[in-house]
């Protein structure tokens, strides 16, 4: 089956969908909504590299992604009745760009596990130390800060989702130095803002 999305306002012409059952799927996955549908590679491509222009959110894609394969899983094969559905779901709203509100984004975590970061933005650090610091057992200690306000802590958030455990918390235990690599995005990002400001 083929079709056409669009996401944040971007089209993707002409993607080609296939639905079946396909060597073994992780536990995780076989039963997820939309299991067995795959969708070809040179879409998924173009998809990628709209998030690193940050044309569109990683997380319009997932929602868009999603329905997509929910409903092709819901209606099998029926490709007519499928291609209706499809035409007729809504495009994801995309967030306006944002300007730097000011706020700093900091890395935080404790004595005990420095390697679980909690990545967040606040406009007063010692305070917000001071508040998190009373739902933890050991010592809280900021391991780094940056300007960039709300967008650049939502933007790394979207990086870092694989890692993500809960809430504002992501488990860098398999790096060796989970701040340089927390920096080196947030320069990526910063610089990309910058781009997008200057355009």
């Amino acid at each position: 089956m083929t079709t056409n999305l669009t996401i944040g306002g971007h089209q993707i012409k002409e993607v080609n969908w296939t639905y079946g059952t396909w060597g073994a799927w992780s536990e995780a996955r076989r039963d997820a909504d939309g299991a067995g549908t795959q969708v070809e590679t040179a879409a998924v491509l173009e998809m990628l590299s709209l998030i690193e222009a940050g044309q569109v959110t990683a997380g319009a894609v997932r929602a868009v992604l999603g329905r997509v394969a929910a409903k092709i899983s819901e209606k099998g094969n029926r490709e007519g009745e499928l291609l209706d559905d499809l035409m007729s779901l809504p495009s994801p709203r995309t967030e306006p760009e944002e300007k730097d509100d000011g706020r700093q984004v900091y890395a935080v975590s404790s004595e005990a596990a420095p390697k679980m970061l909690k990545i967040g933005v606040t406009g007063n650090l010692q305070q917000r130390l001071k508040a998190l610091q009373t739902g933890s057992g050991s010592p809280l200690i900021a391991r780094w800060t940056s300007p960039g306000g709300g967008r650049l802590e939502r933007n790394l958030h979207n990086e870092f989702s694989a890692r993500a455990v809960g809430g504002e918390w992501f488990d860098f235990s398999d790096v060796d130095k989970p701040i340089e690599v927390i920096e080196r995005a947030a320069a990526k990002l910063l610089r990309r803002f910058e781009q997008r400001q200057r355009a």
